[in-house]
């Protein structure tokens, strides 16, 4: 049995930022993805006296998909003590003729408790149209990628995290983080 599995993406992406005032960064942009998924598992069947035939299970065509997302974000300072990042990312994924959207908030904020002491606490909701199918009952490479389809919906996840951070200057950095 043979697995094959690739992904050409083309890609176009833009980035612009804008500060109004020193401690204030505003950055937005967006970009488009073409991707195409090739997943492909071919079996093989041998036959006595018959030359070898190829007959491919799953995934012969190709799927075709049209990714695209906006997002703004603000990165604000407020003195040498705290910092909040806010922000908002607007996706689209278009398969097999059915199209997902998602909004997807952000936040994280840093408060430095010492010069070399820092407090950090963030916040995400991810969407995910592109997943790995693996098979680790084999040993031979078995990966899969495969996008969500017009029956299979993308997978969501809000991500928590918080983290403890300590610096020791030119030596090493400490941290414990907790998502």
């Amino acid at each position: 049995m043979a697995y094959k599995s690739g992904i050409n993406d083309f890609t176009a992406k833009v980035d612009f930022a804008y500060t109004p005032l020193p401690n204030h960064e505003i950055r937005f942009g967006g970009n488009y993805t073409y991707h195409i998924f090739r997943p492909e598992v071919q079996s093989m069947k041998m036959e006595e006296g018959q030359q070898a035939m190829i007959d491919t299970v799953v995934g012969s065509p190709n799927v075709y998909a049209h990714e695209t997302a906006l997002y703004v974000e603000d990165n604000m300072t407020f003195g040498d003590i705290f910092r909040v990042n806010a922000g908002v990312h607007y996706s689209t994924f278009t398969v097999e003729g059915k199209t997902y959207q998602s909004v997807q908030p952000r936040l994280s904020t840093s408060v430095m408790l010492a010069s070399n002491f820092s407090l950090k606490a963030g916040y995400a909701y991810m969407t995910q149209y592109v997943h790995l199918l693996s098979n680790s009952s084999l040993s031979l490479p078995t990966d899969l990628w495969v996008p969500v389809t017009a029956k299979i919906v993308p997978m969501n996840a809000h991500q928590w995290s918080v983290g403890a951070f300590y610096e020791l200057p030119r030596l090493f950095d400490i941290s414990v983080v907790r998502r």
